[in-house]
């Protein structure tokens, strides 16, 4: 008689996960989300990198002081382990040290590191963070008792407003407040470099004025 067989084919080990990737141009300013900003940081600055199988699941930050690991990932800036807020297969939001110069990004993911991206650190390189949290609408500016500035509720002349922004660069030590660590909360320490705030009317600010910045 002839009889039948049946043979079992698989694969005797895993296949090894995909290598995290940085999108070309992929790190941008975490405020403004402006693709104009791409491979640009202030040291101190919180950026957002951009990629593909950059961490296994989505972890976020608690509060300050940052971690340097969340969920087996890690992003290394000139070799430097990086503070993060928030890590994702396909976006992390992290802090530029402030410790570093102009440099290369990588990510690593278990062990596995991604292709550095190159990002150039300036003095600053400010980004206004949006009411709705991604890049576009409404900048986050509010009146003192925290309600919004908006077309509805508009500065006053003489009022003093609160404008959230990032990438404003190193700060100073002073006898009463050392300068702000990398991964630590600030405590209204002042940057080393004075901004310059341009208070414009209309869509396109145009007729603007600059504001004293306190």
């Amino acid at each position: 008689t002839i009889g039948s067989a049946s043979l079992r084919i698989g694969f005797p080990f895993a296949l090894p996960p995909a290598a995290p990737a940085i999108f070309t141009g992929g790190v941008l300013n975490m405020a403004s989300l402006d693709p104009a900003s791409n491979d640009l940081a202030a040291p101190g600055s919180l950026i957002s990198i951009f990629g593909n199988n950059l961490a296994t699941t989505t972890t976020a930050a608690g509060a300050p002081p940052l971690p340097q690991q969340l969920s087996g990932t890690s992003v290394l800036i000139n070799n430097l382990a990086a503070p993060l807020l928030l890590v994702s297969p396909n976006q992390i939001n992290a802090q530029v040290p402030f410790e570093i110069q102009p440099v290369n990004v990588v990510v690593v993911v278990n062990g596995q590191g991604s292709a550095p991206e190159p990002l150039k650190v300036v003095a600053a390189a400010p980004g206004i963070f949006t009411l709705a949290g991604n890049g576009s609408g409404g900048g986050s500016v509010f009146h003192a008792d925290g309600t919004p500035v908006s077309s509805a509720s508009p500065a006053l002349p003489g009022e003093q407003v609160t404008i959230l922004v990032t990438g404003m660069g190193a700060t100073l030590y002073t006898a009463n407040l050392p300068a702000v660590k990398t991964g630590e909360a600030g405590n209204g320490q002042l940057t080393v470099v004075t901004p310059t705030v341009t208070v414009g009317i209309g869509a396109d600010g145009k007729g603007g004025k600059d504001a004293r910045v306190t």
